[in-house]
């Protein structure tokens, strides 16, 4: 609405999603204790209410934009009611998250209840948004309820397995991170999952890293496809053939683009090479060059922080004082030049 005392318009008063997430948050630990089985189911109830509605108007919207007769300016108001509706219904998804982050356990009741509704909106016939913000929920109650959510396992994975590999990059990167927190956070019974995960994200990746000049979106979503691979290899090891998993994945690296997955997956890297890992360096050491290439190319760029810059250039330093001397030779003749003069600075600043 417009003000009558101005032109610039008002703010929109806060969605009611926002209100209780907002409510939630300030509680804090008294969270639970103010809202009880009864009122977490009702809320719950009523949000998934909500944002199916609002799935369904975004849905309606797009079908309108494909009207012959629709001029320029109908279909950037359209565009812009879709974006309102975009974000209540992430606001709804959203919400629900944070009532699985405060009552933990105590929600599983409450899934029991709305379990159906969300495996509905995971339907291969709903729309790409749609089973994103259901995969938000999933990945929700994996990460912070852990193991005990592992009975709905055997309902759950196979949609993140499937859309893990999706066209749509955001429904994809929702997935991978799913499969990711199930790795680490998902219990025993993950086990049941551990090599078709591995396999799928590996298709992902592969396919991501076909596509001609891939947008910002797709590098996103491949980079954490690579981030669930490393994760799954971490917390699953004893599951999974890492003579085959640690070269792959090693042959992946560098990410492109996603910052906030570079700290987990280059923390995960660095501690295969200290832990001079067979599988990561290969038989007689045939990965080093490459594990160096890495170690060279990433160091002091803004994927990482200082203090994972400062634990590159120290690895760097280590394989140049340990290994002989004809061998470091033979491991120098192997890197590209920008790499080989780049490694001779971060040398020459180490040995100051």
């Amino acid at each position: 609405p417009f003000s009558s005392s101005s032109s610039s318009p008002s703010p929109p008063p806060p969605s009611p999603p926002f209100r209780i997430q907002k409510c939630i948050q300030m509680a804090k630990p008294l969270g639970r204790k103010c809202i009880n089985q009864d009122a977490l189911e009702i809320i719950g109830k009523a949000l998934l209410n909500l944002l199916g509605k609002s799935m369904q108007k975004i849905e309606n919207l797009e079908k309108r934009k494909m009207r012959k007769d629709i001029d320029e300016e109908a279909v950037e108001k359209l565009d812009m009611k879709a974006e309102q509706e975009d974000h209540l219904s992430f606001m709804a998804a959203d919400c629900i998250g944070t009532l699985i982050k405060s009552h933990r356990q105590a929600f599983l009741g409450t899934f029991d209840k709305l379990g159906r509704a969300i495996m509905l909106m995971l339907h291969p016939s709903r729309t790409a948004l749609t089973r994103k913000y259901a995969v938000f929920i999933i990945d929700d109650l994996i990460e912070f309820i852990g193991a005990d959510s592992g009975k709905y396992f055997r309902k759950i994975i196979p949609p993140l397995l499937r859309y893990a590999k999706d066209k749509d990059p955001a429904l994809q990167q929702a997935c991978v991170y799913g499969l990711a927190v199930s790795a680490e956070h998902g219990g025993e019974t993950f086990n049941n999952y551990v090599n078709q995960s591995l396999k799928t994200l590996g298709e992902a990746i592969t396919t991501n890293r076909k596509i001609p000049n891939a947008t910002d979106d797709v590098k996103s979503a491949t980079d954490n496809a690579i981030s669930a691979f490393a994760k799954t290899c971490k917390f699953r090891g004893s599951r999974i053939d890492l003579s085959k998993a640690l070269p792959a994945f090693l042959h992946w690296l560098p990410l492109e683009v996603d910052e906030s997955e570079a700290g987990n997956v280059y923390s995960i890297f660095c501690s295969l090479v200290e832990s001079n890992n067979k599988h990561l360096l290969g038989e007689n050491m045939n990965f080093l060059p490459q594990v160096v290439k890495i170690l060279v190319m990433v160091c002091g760029t803004t994927m990482i922080d200082q203090n994972m810059t400062g634990r590159m250039m120290r690895l760097v330093v280590n394989i140049n004082k340990r290994i002989p001397k004809n061998a470091l030779q033979a491991l120098k003749a192997r890197l590209p030049g920008p790499v080989k003069e780049k490694m001779a600075k971060i040398l020459a600043h180490c040995n100051k």
